[in-house]
């Protein structure tokens, strides 16, 4: 099948995120597919002749490109004013045969599953389950591609594992229209060096470029194909109750000390430990939630899901509401009541149970900020204070998650806290935003931002944030890309950031 059957211009000049928080024109916007004949290996490789196509005629064009998955990001990351693709529909997958494991690898074949870059966390969750495998973490809903999810660096959700970049271990990606590479560190090979020939890629192996390359938000090339390591499929349950907000809370959250914190299986650690505090309502106690990993087993009741949900329209409504009328406040600590029962006879269920394809809010914004987990509770005490000024309608949520080895991953202290300031798409919460992070500066707590979601778009902000980190992931750009691959693959949210040199 041809190129030009397998990429199709849609027609369409303008585009949303899933979120529908911005709207760009674009130069074109194309559909992808793979073709319906053949092996899944040849179907793979035809899509990459494909692709490289598509790059070639942008290049003429000398256009920008970004692939993107589900459009996710409540950032524009994933969003340039040149051609952009969507690579959802690109959901093949591969197990991986013992002979296609790297000597050095150490681990079962069954641990490794080569996936292409429109799979999403969703459908990965079920097409694993049915072999017994499971993902080691997620972020919290699930509706990212897998490409998507690490290459913005989306963390997990587990105290004792990383972000979803920490469990991927090759790379397919394709550096223009005459070269792709099948990429992986040379401390830990995965794959044996025949695969890559299968791909009809270039072997490279180098810590340095795949550490950069795993969180690039699509300006490292398209990545077609991701190898990641799965864990054995197991259950959690999930505990959830109103607890004060007392000098105990506080430090097990700043310590991740359960010792001597009454969790409902003390003193097993938890899987997952997370905080919810409504800021009008600080008096009335915190969400503590706290899911715990057991042996998977049959003969479980799944949790149902949504059965709390407020609706996809209610915080946007909220939001509409509170620009307005600021004493709408008793409605969103109503709203939150209902989402946040408590559950004192632990709910079980698989990881993509506990975290699935949630419904989210159109118009949704959002900030992650990620911080030192010793640092947690002085961070989030100069929020609140910014956010119960501002008459926000929304909830900080605080997820623990350890540090990651992507060059530019956010999640990049040794024991990282992610507060998750969530609310609704309006300029009282862009306004809101700036405040928050003008006050972590103004106290010099040290902190990073999620590349998803919304932070300061600023050259200044990520050096000071990254230091020389920032300028590993340039360098290792330009050996991987020429000058001409490079402006292709930057995009405005690059050079705003320093980040297309």
């Amino acid at each position: 099948m041809s190129a030009t059957a397998l990429i199709r211009e849609t027609g369409d000049r303008r585009w949303s995120n899933h979120h529908r928080g911005y709207t760009v024109t674009l130069a074109g916007h194309f559909d992808c597919w793979n073709a319906t004949e053949g092996t899944y290996l040849e179907r793979y490789r035809a899509m990459t002749t494909a692709l490289q196509e598509w790059l070639g005629r942008a290049r003429a064009a000398s256009l920008r490109v970004r692939a993107y998955g589900s459009g996710w990001s409540i950032s524009q990351a994933p969003v340039t004013e040149g051609w952009m693709l969507n690579t959802r529909p690109l959901d093949l997958y591969f197990t991986v045969a013992g002979t296609a494991v790297h000597p050095a690898y150490g681990g079962p074949p069954a641990q490794l599953t080569f996936l292409q870059c429109g799979n999403s966390i969703t459908k990965l969750n079920a097409v694993l389950r049915r072999t017994g495998r499971s993902l080691h973490a997620t972020g919290a809903s699930n509706g990212q591609t897998i490409a998507g999810a690490l290459s913005t660096g989306t963390h997990g959700s587990a105290i004792d594992f990383g972000a979803v970049s920490d469990y991927v271990v090759g790379l397919h990606i394709l550096l223009g229209p005459e070269r792709h590479i099948y990429l992986e560190r040379a401390s830990r090979p995965a794959l044996a060096d025949s695969f890559a020939a299968q791909l009809g890629a270039e072997l490279v192996r180098d810590d340095e470029l795949f550490n950069a390359a795993l969180v690039s938000f699509g300006s490292f090339g398209i990545i077609h194909g991701v190898t990641i390591e799965t864990d054995e499929l197991f259950l959690l349950d999930m505990y959830r109750s109103r607890l004060p907000l007392d000098d105990a809370l506080r430090h097990t959250i700043d310590n991740l000390d359960f010792d001597d914190y009454p969790l409902p299986e003390r003193p097993a650690r938890p899987f997952h430990f997370e905080v919810r505090l409504n800021p009008y309502d600080i008096a009335g106690g915190a969400w503590v939630s706290s899911l715990y990993r057991k042996p998977y087993r049959a003969d479980y009741e799944p949790p149902l899901r949504g059965k709390f949900a407020p609706g996809d329209d209610a915080l946007a409504a909220m939001g509409m509401i509170t620009d307005w009328v600021p004493a709408s406040i008793p409605l969103l600590n109503r709203v939150l009541e209902l989402h946040h029962p408590e559950i004192r006879t632990a709910k079980t269920g698989t990881l993509g149970e506990m975290f699935g394809d949630t419904a989210t809010p159109r118009k949704a914004a959002g900030s992650a900020i990620g911080v030192p987990v010793e640092r947690t509770m002085e961070a989030v005490d100069a929020i609140l204070e910014v956010v119960r000024d501002a008459s926000f309608p929304g909830l900080i949520a605080l997820r623990f998650v350890p540090g990651t080895r992507a060059t530019l991953g956010f999640t990049r202290f040794p024991r990282t806290c992610i507060i998750d300031v969530d609310g609704v798409m309006s300029r009282r919460t862009l306004a809101l935003y700036r405040r928050v992070w003008k006050a972590l500066a103004d106290r010099d707590i040290p902190h990073t931002f999620h590349w998803g979601k919304l932070m300061p778009l600023d050259a200044d902000v990520v050096r000071a944030i990254y230091g020389a980190a920032v300028d590993r992931w340039l360098a290792a750009r330009r050996r991987l890309l020429d000058a001409a691959a490079r402006r292709q693959f930057s995009s405005p949210t690059t050079d705003a950031l320093g980040l297309s040199e």
